[in-house]
């Protein structure tokens, strides 16, 4: 600029500074932080351009402060998907997860002995719906098919690997389900307490005479020590012809006790 000229109003919205190999003077815009050469049109341009953006993005108060950064630098580059932001608020389940919340809730119906066509109660669908909006519960006719059988196989498992080696006292006694039919169970016992329930016969008509209960109560011993490969230590029956006959018989190398209550 030559001596004695006024200096552009212009230059109220740039810093004016040097740059090295730059002939004139360099500005520096104070609200992009961007460089050019200091001619007074150049400036002029820049800040209408400068001032649009800014009536875009709003008032000046709303836009982001430059002043920090270097006169080289530029805004960084972002590839967010944004819907990325909206996933944490969206329920989902995937199949991995509606499997084990469909056990989940097949254990919960098996250990209550809750009726299974209660699953399609509309106050229970309500309350799964509340506590996960993306989940449907399994039928009833899944809790009576491939989740009661899966459910089976993982008590098998379990009972396998508890019991294998391990001494055991073996418990048989007569009960009646909930149809009021006449049941036989046998349920071993470990050392440590743990309790498991190994069978249930169904003796349908058959009258619980000494022979019979003694036929079914070898049968099921031997069944079972094949399959969890336990050792017997003990037996415990509420049935005091079975104790007699198999000390008579010699049927079995273990104690057999009668329990009274």
């Amino acid at each position: 600029m030559a001596p004695g000229r006024i200096a552009s109003d212009v230059w109220l919205h740039f810093t004016k500074t040097t740059k090295e190999g730059n002939k004139g003077p360099w500005a520096v815009c104070k609200k992009c932080r961007q460089g050019m050469q200091g001619i007074v049109q150049r400036l002029k341009k820049h800040q209408d351009k400068c001032m649009e953006q800014l009536q875009v993005a709003g008032n000046e108060d709303q836009t982001p402060d430059f002043s920090e950064r270097p006169p080289s630098a530029k805004r960084p580059k972002t590839n967010e998907n944004l819907s990325g932001t909206i996933d944490k608020f969206v329920s989902k389940t995937n199949a991995v997860e509606k499997e084990r919340l469909d056990m989940d809730v097949a254990k919960f119906f098996y250990a209550t002995n809750t009726p299974f066509n209660r699953v399609e109660h509309p106050s229970f669908k309500h309350m799964i719906t509340n506590l996960r909006p993306s989940y449907s519960p399994p039928s009833r006719k899944d809790l009576a098919g491939p989740l009661l059988n899966k459910t089976y196989e993982n008590c098998l498992a379990v009972a396998a690997s508890s019991l294998k080696d391990k001494f055991v006292t073996l418990m048989l006694d007569g009960w009646s389900n909930i149809h009021q039919e006449p049941i036989i169970c046998l349920s071993a016992c470990t050392s440590s307490g743990e309790a498991f329930l190994l069978e249930t016969i169904d003796t349908e008509a058959n009258s619980h005479t000494a022979n019979y209960l003694q036929r079914i109560t070898e049968d099921a011993i031997t069944r079972n020590v094949a399959l969890f490969n336990f050792r017997i230590c003990g037996f415990v029956t509420d049935n005091a012809a079975i104790r007699w006959r198999a000390h008579r018989r010699k049927s079995f190398s273990f104690t057999v006790a009668v329990h009274t209550s």
